[in-house]
């Protein structure tokens, strides 16, 4: 089974503390300069949806976002464009994504270090349900992949306050 469309999600600290409305110019100056991963074309506020999408930093090859969904707020990357190579590269590829997207969140002066990220929650998902039914076939095909995952989430990442490395 060959996954694509994959999303990592981190999960932020104190969540309550984190207001959305502040990403809005953080990810406007990330589309001015072109320095993230891909092509960025727009910004969209869905703040104002319950337990929704929140602000959504559009991409070509792959989105950004700031969500709320089942009110766990983290932040997002839901890769859209076909990636080739293997299951491992495609879910490292997310994952570095979402990594690198944090640390910048983290450290950007405007969010005063309200988005830091609790080191111990992840969420992980394809976006494609002709491609990765919920089935055991596509389970396993994470469970093939997971050290990957973790790999890259503990390998002293510098996310989150008091991180300690958790087993996989």
């Amino acid at each position: 089974m060959q996954l694509q469309h994959v999303n990592v999600k981190l999960l932020l600290q104190n969540s309550a503390d984190a207001g959305l409305e502040p990403l809005i110019p953080v990810f406007h100056s990330w589309i001015e300069n072109q320095n993230g991963d891909g092509l960025l074309i727009d910004v969209a506020d869905y703040s104002h949806v319950p337990s929704g999408p929140g602000v959504v930093l559009i991409g070509h090859e792959g989105n950004f976002s700031v969500d709320n969904a089942d009110n766990r707020l983290g932040v997002r990357y839901n890769r859209k464009a076909i990636l080739e190579g293997g299951n491992q590269e495609k879910l490292s590829q997310a994952t570095r994504a979402v990594l690198n997207g944090c640390l910048r969140l983290q450290e950007e002066p405007r969010l005063g270090g309200k988005f830091f990220f609790n080191g111990q929650d992840i969420e992980i998902f394809v976006n494609d349900r002709l491609l990765a039914p919920n089935n055991s076939a596509t389970r396993q095909a994470f469970v093939n992949c997971r050290g990957v995952i973790a790999g890259a989430v503990t390998a002293g990442c510098g996310l989150c306050r008091g991180c300690r490395r958790r087993g996989t």
